[in-house]
Order: C-alpha cells, then structure tokens, then sequence
C-alpha cells in the first residue's frame, strides 16, 4: 500500500517541478494525502464490509417473482419450498437418475429429448435452489 502512496507522490512531484516551484507541489500533495489514504484504504477492504453500508431497498414485486421461481423450482424437484438442503440435493439426484441423457439412450429419440429437456429443467431449479439456500 505504501509503494503505491510514494509512486503517486513521486509522479505529482515530478509534474508540478516542470511547471511550479517545489513547495507548491508539495503543499498540495500534504492536502491531498489523507483523502488518497482514504480513497485507498475504501477500494482495499473486503466487498464484504462495504456490502452491508450499502443495501438496497426491498422491492415486493422482485420477492414475489423470486417466491414464484422458488415455488415453481419446488415443483420441478417435487419438494417443499422449505425443504432442508438435503433433502433437495436428495430429490434432485432421485430425479436426475430417472432422465439423465446416458441413462435414457436407447429409448425412442422423442424420449430422448423430453429427457433432454427435463434434465436442463431440474438443474436450473437445483441451481435456483443452491443460490437461495447458500449451500
């Protein structure tokens, strides 16, 4: 951190000798010195820390909509909305076993394709699901 402090004051230095005399430059990079302490500082703390100065505000049509992926996601596993992350993993792998593509591929082509279709299904709401629970 303080290499990039002393390459920023060497720089502003460097710029203001060429056009003013030296004191100049160096009253205002003290001015500016706890500002750009600051400005670093903010962009080298975790995410984490500045995620809870700045969250947003709650949006009811975005909760219903989630509420709506969730229940439809719980419906494609065949599981209740507030099912533990076991049991989903559970519902999910029983589900997958019965349509994954190299299980079905001597069934027809037309079954072949639906088998296709609901594997994509039950990974997105298992995704859906994942994204939600945190696990």
């Amino acid at each position: 951190m303080r290499q990039i402090w002393n390459r920023i004051s060497r720089m502003a230095r460097a710029t203001f000798n060429e056009v003013t005399a030296l004191e100049s430059s160096e009253r205002i990079i003290r001015s500016d010195d706890d500002e750009l302490r600051r400005i670093i500082e903010e962009l080298t703390e975790p995410k984490a820390g500045r995620r809870d100065e700045k969250k947003p505000p709650a949006d009811a049509k975005r909760d219903n909509k989630n509420d709506e992926l969730l229940r439809k996601a719980a419906a494609v596993l065949g599981i209740a909305t507030d099912a533990s992350p076991e049991s989903i993993t559970a519902a999910y792998r029983r589900k997958i076993m019965q349509v994954h593509p190299d299980r079905v591929t001597g069934q027809s082509k037309e079954f072949q394709e639906s088998a296709r279709q609901k594997t994509i299904e039950l990974n997105d709401a298992y995704k859906l699901f994942r994204d939600v629970k945190g696990f």
